[in-house]
């Protein structure tokens, strides 16, 4: 009785290189549910350093998309995923934050601070700050009401971020779930448009 074929060799590699390409756009989607994931977890306040950033406004999140995108003169199509945000790098990878439109930076010290940058948009949006310059030498905006001084905002050259990954992690839970197949199944992530 003599075997059957049921593949050529050309079959085998066809079919082999449909695997890749099925288990990389499994590798994007499972990317991507994860990152969102990991963007929601976290409602409030700022996160701590190394957990995802705290979903607050929501722009991080919605500025996370997936695309096709063709390769090269392919018929087929990969997918990637884009992150958008001006910030999504920082949080990503943490780094050092300098002004860009002023001398200083102000960062909020309160609650208080937070809910008028909530109401005004900007610290030169709001009404009777001040620079005041503390007895240690350090610059803080204040205001005064009813002859009391309340201290808002501290006043830095530079600061560091530490880094808040979303991606990395979402990436290295696929990577696990994959197991041995995650060196064909790449999910490709970029930050920009």
């Amino acid at each position: 009785m003599a075997h059957q074929v049921l593949f050529k060799q050309t079959d085998y590699r066809k079919f082999a290189k449909d695997v890749h390409e099925k288990l990389r756009d499994v590798a994007v989607d499972a990317t991507y549910r994860f990152l969102l994931k990991n963007l929601k977890i976290i409602k409030g306040s700022p996160s701590k350093p190394g957990q995802p950033p705290a979903y607050q406004t929501g722009a991080l999140f919605r500025s996370v998309k997936k695309r096709k995108v063709a390769r090269g003169m392919a018929t087929k199509a990969r997918g990637e995923i884009i992150i958008t945000s001006k910030y999504a790098k920082i949080h990503e990878f943490g780094g050092k934050i300098l002004p860009k439109k002023a001398k200083m930076l102000a960062i909020p010290i309160n609650a208080q601070a937070d809910g008028l940058l909530l109401t005004y948009g900007r610290t030169r949006n709001i009404p009777n700050l001040f620079v005041y310059k503390a007895k240690s030498g350090g610059l803080f905006l204040a205001r005064s009401e009813d002859k009391e001084l309340e201290v808002l905002f501290a006043l830095k050259d530079s600061v560091y971020m530490p880094p808040r990954p979303f991606v990395r992690p979402a990436r290295a839970k696929v990577k696990r779930l994959l197991g041995p197949l995650a060196k064909k199944a790449r999910s490709k992530v970029k930050f920009g448009k």
